[in-house]
């Protein structure tokens, strides 16, 4: 798989490089040795800062593989995170309820900073060029993005859109009543189904409407 991921490096290397300053890092695919696309899914988030490093790529390259991906379903590496806490929680039922057995993370954002992420559209082609190649190499069953809405203008880019089914979920904050719409979509081009949900941090759990949008 490392030997795959090289072309990926090869992106950023020669795109992102030169705009990679002291004080950003970027954010590489962090994905199982033997990965199988067709019993695998590809988890999706907006961004993460996290701290620099000296030669960065190759840091950030050398992140990919890892005990904490492998065993996603069965440990929560970061229990105070309400993004892994979720990929956890899906991971396992995956598992368990779908014969799911591989998995992989990425983010749509791959530049982060110390203090703030970087959404700027400066880099948005390029973001989106990443995003296409990751799935091109992976070809996972399902790719869940958490990404609230963040994923439009990168899912618009890969092709036409064919929505498939929507799962309705409602919860109350500050006495009010919130409607999220989960979806799962085609897009031409690609054999992986994608599910677009909101990103966790101060809402409750969404696995149940995820898991029945996924069908094997």
């Amino acid at each position: 798989m490392k030997e795959t991921l090289q072309e990926l490096k090869s992106v950023y290397e020669n795109k992102l490089k030169e705009n990679i300053e002291d004080n950003y890092c970027p954010f590489f695919l962090r994905v199982g040795e033997n990965f199988k696309g067709e019993i695998g899914v590809l988890f999706v988030g907006k961004a993460e800062n996290i701290k620099g490093d000296p030669n960065p790529i190759d840091v950030a390259f050398n992140r990919i593989h890892g005990d904490y991906i492998e065993n996603i379903a069965e440990n929560i590496r970061h229990p105070r995170s309400a993004y892994v806490r979720t990929l956890h929680a899906l991971a396992k039922r995956l598992k368990s309820e779908k014969s799911i057995e591989y998995f992989a993370r990425t983010n749509l954002y791959k530049l982060s900073n110390t203090k703030s992420t970087d959404f700027h559209s400066t880099y948005h082609k390029i973001f989106v060029d990443i995003f296409r190649k990751e799935i091109e190499m992976l070809k996972p069953r399902y790719i869940i993005l958490l990404t609230s809405g963040y994923e439009n203008a990168f899912l618009s880019e890969l092709g036409k859109i064919q929505e498939l089914s929507e799962e309705i979920f409602q919860y109350t904050y500050k006495k009010n009543i919130q409607t999220k719409h989960i979806k799962s979509l085609k897009i031409e081009g690609f054999d992986s189904i994608f599910i677009t949900a909101f990103h966790p941090q101060g809402k409750p759990q969404q696995t149940d409407a995820i898991m029945k949008l996924i069908k094997i």
